[in-house]
Order: structure tokens, then sequence, then C-alpha cells
């Protein structure tokens, strides 16, 4: 699909509007509540034509040791347009579990 113009070919742009929020939970260990929207439109990256997706996450932070935090949480996926269309983008709604750590140096 690479560079295959009737495909996308990898020559279009993507565009992301992200808001997030952050609670804090307990202050000694730090343990907040994070929360994320997002809104991805695709125009022509790697499909033929325009579509995007729409995100949310939730989830916990919470130190693991001094320098590392680790994160879990849900992530939900809703692709749209040519994105969720089984012919091109071919995404489908998804929920998945996100683990994630941070170390700062």
């Amino acid at each position: 699909d690479r560079k295959d113009t009737k495909d996308g070919g990898g020559q279009g742009t993507y565009w992301s509007l992200d808001a997030s929020y952050s609670k804090m939970l307990k202050e000694d260990p730090e343990i907040s509540f994070e929360a994320s929207l997002g809104l991805g439109i695709n125009r022509g990256l790697y499909i033929k034509t325009n579509g995007g997706d729409l995100r949310a996450f939730a989830g916990i932070m919470m130190p693991f040791t001094p320098d590392l935090n680790v994160s879990a949480g849900f992530n939900y996926s809703m692709p749209f347009g040519n994105m969720a269309d089984k012919k091109d983008g071919n995404q489908d709604k998804e929920i998945y579990f996100t683990l994630k750590m941070a170390y700062t140096f």
C-alpha cells in the first residue's frame, strides 16, 4: 500500500485534537485518575479518501518507584468514514487495555 496512490499511498495527512484530565485520588503515594478524549481526522493517509477515529481513555496512574510511574486503563476507539469502510481502512470499534510506564532520569 505504501506509495500506491489508488490505496492512499501514505501521501495524506492525519490531524489529531486531544484533551486530557487528571484528578489526584491519593497524595501519598500519588495516585491519580486519568482520562482523555481524542479526535483524529485522516485525509488520504493509507486510505483512499477521508475518515477518522474518536478515542477515549480512562485509567489510574501510580508510582512504582520514585522515578517510575505506571498507568493502566482502558481505551475505546471508534472509526468513522473510510477508516470504518471494510473495503478501505477496515477498522472496527475496539475496547483494549493499556499499560504505560514513564521513567524520569
